[in-house]
């Protein structure tokens, strides 16, 4: 399990972290696409399919955390994230180089950084991640070109699967995620900025979401089944952690 060795340091710069000019600056010419959501929700694998139909970069983020190893294929450096040490993380921090950055877990820090979304911006690309719910809320507030699509497994039985099948994650890391996943489908549920994009069917899911980000399509002006969904959702994953 990851420790944060800094954790009270992190905690005193993130609470009034803000980016550098410089770092604004360079993001307001850039379109940025957020791909929010609970734990196993499948953020990744849509971002996977979409980079797959052109047109899109997926920038890389830093994090404090060590490498993990993924049905036998380890974690490189500079392809799933780029992997910092604390002090390192902390330095750049304090340089403003971050456009947001957030503790996940009690274990880790993880951020954008400025470098590779301009990466995005070289190749013409629109750039897209996956981000937590305090990175992406950091983001839309800076008043920079950016969206947020919160997905969500269609049901609870669904989630519950996809999140145990691979047998990656002990009990202990799983309640610790689902503590953390009622947390964010509450904030979800409050922040009228998030899009929330239900994912049963990927090959639809992707459609819709290229769809959307690209302007071919609006999201619907009526939310109400997607809402009634991830309260379903919360609601099921109450009962689950007090049972």
């Amino acid at each position: 399990m990851n420790q944060l060795l800094h954790q009270l340091e992190f905690e005193q710069i993130l609470a009034s972290y803000r980016p550098s000019e410089e770092t604004l600056q360079a993001a307001r010419d850039l379109r940025i696409i957020m791909l929010v959501g609970v734990s196993s929700s499948g953020r990744n694998t849509v971002i996977r399919e979409l980079i797959g139909r052109g047109g899109y970069h997926e920038f890389v983020t830093d994090t404090t955390r060590q490498p993990r190893t993924n049905d036998g294929v380890s974690e490189t450096q500079g392809k799933e994230y780029y992997f910092r040490s604390e002090e390192d993380f902390l330095a750049r921090l304090k340089e403003g180089k971050y456009l947001e950055a957030a503790i996940i877990h009690d274990q880790q820090v993880s951020g954008t950084s400025i470098e590779e979304l301009l990466a995005s911006h070289q190749q013409q690309s629109i750039a897209i991640g996956d981000f937590e719910n305090k990175g992406a809320r950091s983001l839309l507030e800076l008043g920079i070109n950016a969206q947020a699509y919160f997905l969500i497994p269609p049901s609870f039985d669904v989630w519950m699967q996809r999140l145990t099948s691979r047998g990656i994650l002990d009990q202990e890391e799983i309640r610790r995620r689902l503590i953390s996943a009622e947390k964010q489908l509450q904030e979800a549920l409050e922040e009228p900025r998030f899009t929330i994009i239900v994912n049963d069917q990927l090959e639809a899911t992707v459609d819709r979401l290229d769809q959307m980000i690209k302007g071919e399509t609006s999201p619907p002006d009526d939310r109400t089944q997607t809402y009634d969904s991830a309260w379903r959702l919360l609601n099921d994953l109450k009962q689950h952690i007090s049972s």
